[in-house]
Formats: C-alpha cells, structure tokens, sequence
C-alpha cells in the first residue's frame, strides 16, 4: 500500500514540477488514480458496489465541496484514444448514491461516491462497456488537474465458455499456396500451460510454423517460460522477468508488418526485432508442412500440455490496442481475419473418422485434430 502511495506521489510531484516550470507552482484537485491511470478495470459476475473518491495536492484549510457527474459524450473519445469498441454503460445497470463529495478541512481525500452496479445480467459477455466520471465543479478549493479530471469505468461482465484441453492432442492445417505470400501477419491465442516440457531442448510449442514462424517457450538457451517467435530473421524472445509461469491464463500475439516482429503478453510488448524477412509463407513448416496448434516438428516431446482457446490469424500487424482490447472473442467478419477457430467445443465436428474445429470465418480453413487426448473445460474471459 506505501508502494502505491508513493508511486502515485512520485506521478503527481512530476506534473507539478512541470506546471512549476511553466507557471509557478499549483495545488490541485483531481480524481484519486486518475493521475496515474484514467482507467479503472472490473470485471463483473453479480451486482457489485464501486467507489470513487477525489484528492487534493495538500490538505484543505477549509470543507471543499466538489461535483462529480457521467458524462456520456466522452464515450467517443475514449474509444478514438484507446482504439476501443466500448459501448456505454446503460443506466438502467447503475445508480450513483450521490454526485457530491466534499474534502474535509485538515484532509486531502474526500468521503467515497458509490456507484452500485445493480444488474448486470443483460450486459453482453465480455464486451467492454464504459462509464465515463468527470468533476464538474470545486466549490472552495483547488483548480482541476485536467489530466486527471475524467476517469473511466470500464466494465466487463465475465464471458464463461470452454476452452480445448490437449495432453496429447493437437491441431493443424495446411493452407493453400493462396496464402504463400503474406506482407504483414499475426497471430494470438490464449493458453493455459500445466506443465512445460521436460526434455533436452525445453521447449513446449504453441502455435504457428517450425523454423517459420513458431511461438513457444523454451528453447536450448532459454528457461522453459520464455516465450520464443521462432523462425527466420525475426526470431526474438523475451526476458527471464516476462517468463510465463504454468497454472494460469495468458493471452500471447506474434506480428509481423514487414520491418520486424513483435511479442506480446496480455497486451504488453515483451519482445521485438527489426528485421525484413519478407513475406510470411504461409505454406512451409519445418517436418510439419502445415500450421500446427500444440505440437511442432512432429515431435512429442515439444507438445503443450494444457489449454487453448480464441486462436486467430490475421494478413495485419495488429496494434497494441487491438490486441488487447480483443482478449475474449472478436467479430469473425472483421478485416483482414484469416482464420478465427473458437476452440470452444461448439465448433468440432466429426467427418470420414476425423475429428475437425470449424474455422469461425467461414472460409473452410478448419483445423483437423491430430493425437488423441482432447477434452473440454470452462473457461473465463476476462480471466
């Protein structure tokens, strides 16, 4: 808790020292965290009870008395600044108990506002919704720091659907030389790792083409949790700090834009090299011949031993924004999706003694399950 205090202490004297410098020093008012982060995350099963309270950069000499409203013009703004499809919080889901607060003489913090999320049951799954909070006014105090005059709610009701547990199983599919060439490329997927390979070579493979464009953990120089995009020029892995640990939910992206690759964890970047490789084919895997979802190099002893879900391949370089702003599903008619296979259960289906995951495009580009093993288990989004 002294961490956090300070860490926000050392933020808010860094944007006085900078008004100083320009105008002289100024106390201000803002909304507690919004000087560090003007969003503020939850993810919502059942009606839920939220608080927000308002600081000031020293103590009041006198009660302050400071409006606090939802403004629901912000919402486009919100969404072009954080390339976002939020929608609005309905206010048929919440109630704000009051849109006054008041700082106490001799104080720095005022009494909480609380807003009850009391339903939340007709909000979609996953989706993000927002509920944009501003000061509107300080009667007897500070200025408003405008940086930290808005804050943003930003709610997601938790999106419970399955995930594909392999110990043994996997996917693949062989693309047609249509897809030979790709100038720009990504790929993401969420995983669930029970336990990473134990052999020589360390490595566990996750998605993608053996000596192509391969993610997996591991490798002959790494620890079994650093995740690798293996292949060509753009081969890169992240550090020991970024290692992935076994018994939790990951969200992990590969992108090429044609200059260079980057990594991500949970819509962080951990990883990145500039190198022009040219285009992605497609068509080549090491042994494989095929893109491979849990195995690589027909080896089993770099199988995954866990589960997946939310797999997609996409002829774009995503941005950091889009990839974390679409963790739990997305739109299987946007642009430039190549393939989306859910992995949820729903989509497999059985033809001529195989077992195949429907891809959710439409275009037929279906997995067919190799191995044997495959199960399915819940899974929450957010995790």
């Amino acid at each position: 808790m002294r961490t956090k205090f300070l860490s926000i202490l050392f933020v808010l004297t860094a944007l006085l020292v900078s008004c100083s410098d320009a105008d002289g020093y100024k106390d201000v008012t803002f909304i507690t965290g919004a000087e560090v982060d003007p969003i503020n995350k939850y993810t919502v099963e059942m009606p839920k009870d939220l608080a927000l309270t308002v600081s000031s950069s020293s103590k009041m000499t006198q009660n302050v008395t400071i409006s606090l409203d939802v403004d629901e013009n912000l919402l486009t703004e919100y969404n072009n600044k954080y390339k976002s499809n939020a929608l609005l919080l309905p206010s048929s889901t919440y109630t704000l108990d009051s849109k006054v607060v008041e700082i106490p003489s001799g104080s720095h913090i005022s009494e909480p506002m609380k807003i009850s999320l009391n339903d939340v049951s007709g909000l979609v799954p996953a989706q993000p919704y927002i509920l944009p909070v501003k000061i509107v006014d300080v009667k007897g105090g500070f200025p408003v720091l405008e940086s930290a005059r808005v804050v943003y709610l930003s709610i997601s009701r938790t999106l419970v659907t399955k995930g594909a547990k392999i110990a043994g199983a996997y996917f693949l599919h062989a693309f047609s030389d249509d897809y030979k060439a790709v100038e720009q490329f990504s790929m993401e997927t969420k995983v669930y790792i029970d336990r990473f390979s134990t052999a020589s070579h360390k490595i566990t493979s996750i998605m993608g083409w053996e000596e192509n464009f391969l993610l997996r953990c591991g490798d002959t120089s790494l620890e079994p949790g650093q995740l690798e995009l293996a292949g060509g020029a753009t081969k890169v892995s992240i550090s020991e700090a970024d290692a992935m640990t076994t018994g939790r939910w990951y969200h992990v992206a590969a992108t090429y834009d044609g200059t260079g690759a980057k990594v991500y964890i949970d819509g962080k970047l951990v990883a990145q090299k500039s190198a022009a490789r040219g285009p992605i084919d497609m068509t080549y895997g090491y042994k494989d011949k095929a893109f491979v979802i849990g195995i690589s190099a027909t080896d089993g002893s770099r199988r995954l031993y866990g589960v997946v879900s939310e797999a997609r391949l996409w002829s774009k370089a995503l941005t950091q924004e889009e990839i974390a702003n679409n963790v739990c599903f997305v739109d299987p008619t946007s642009p430039n999706l190549i393939a989306y296979w859910r992995l949820d259960g729903s989509d497999a289906y059985t033809s001529g003694g195989s077992t195949y995951i429907r891809d959710a495009t439409g275009k037929g580009l279906d997995l067919k399950v190799g191995g044997s093993g495959l199960s399915w288990v819940e899974v929450r989004c957010p995790n």
